[in-house]
């Protein structure tokens, strides 16, 4: 199942893709609305490091346990899975 003209699967696709609609070339700085006021968002490489939490991402790009994208997995906050907050759980 892989996308031939990027030489990915769908699944790895998914997560590229998801992590394009962060893409704002900020570095993390602090964003304000047009109004001048404060974005109450977390900066866009917190929001994409949080993608490397979800379940299927270890699978998709085969990750093994000790390597850098999982190292931190046993202190990370869980926001996916059966281990996350009930408010979040589907």
């Amino acid at each position: 199942d892989t996308y031939t003209p990027l030489n990915v699967t769908h699944q790895q696709l998914f997560f590229y893709s998801a992590a394009l609609t962060f893409c704002e070339g900020t570095k993390g700085e602090v964003l304000l609305n047009r109004d001048r006021s404060l974005n109450g968002h977390s900066p866009t490489n917190i929001r994409i490091n949080s993608i490397a939490q979800h379940p299927g991402f270890k699978e998709a790009f085969q990750c093994s346990d000790n390597s850098r994208m999982m190292q931190s997995a046993t202190e990370q906050c869980q926001i996916y899975g059966k281990d996350a907050p009930v408010s979040r759980r589907r």
